[in-house]
């Protein structure tokens, strides 16, 4: 990845484990010819998942990061998400957060509470969604829906889209977020 004009990277994503799979995430620099991690995104215990995404920065020359990262306990509890987003600071030659902007969310239902929408969860065009509380993101009129997260309108139009074998009653919308950092 570009971070600036004269600085590249190399992201590494590792997973392992056997309950819950768990996922690394590196990004490495060229320090005086040698490699030098300067950020790590790291899921929890449990059932935690997380997500580096690559987005073109405001000055279309470079790249930045945003790490998505979630819980999922089950039950009666909701799942939660949360982003961040990371930027190259060339004068302190490290990784920095930067202002996360706008996320798409791809949403579907309005359920009474989070085992409700993971029943509905079980169709296959759902079943990569988080059963959240709609205030969370943004969302007045419901209470928990089901939602994906994404960094570009046309990525969430394109899973809009596409079947992915839903019923025909399965309705999902997109909803531009601005989530709180977790």
């Amino acid at each position: 990845m570009k971070l600036s004009s004269d600085q590249t990277a190399l992201l590494v994503d590792q997973s392992g484990g056997f309950e819950h799979l768990k996922r690394r995430h590196y990004l490495f620099i060229s320090d005086n010819n040698k490699l030098k991690r300067i950020w790590t995104g790291e899921e929890g215990a449990g059932p935690a998942w997380s997500a580096v995404i690559l987005v073109n920065a405001a000055d279309g020359q470079s790249q930045q990061i945003v790490y998505l990262s979630g819980f999922q306990p089950g039950g009666r509890d909701p799942d939660a998400v949360g982003a961040k987003r990371y930027g190259w600071d060339a004068a302190q030659k490290k990784l920095s957060e930067r202002p996360l902007g706008s996320l798409y969310a791809i949403v579907a239902g309005n359920f009474d509470n989070p085992e409700a929408a993971r029943k509905a969860s079980a169709e296959p065009c759902l079943s990569d969604y988080s059963a959240l509380p709609a205030r969370d993101l943004g969302i007045s009129g419901a209470r928990i829906v089901l939602a994906a997260i994404t960094t570009q309108k046309s990525l969430a139009e394109a899973a809009l889209n596409r079947t992915d074998n839903c019923p025909g009653n399965v309705r999902r919308r997109i909803v531009e977020v601005n989530l709180a950092s977790k």
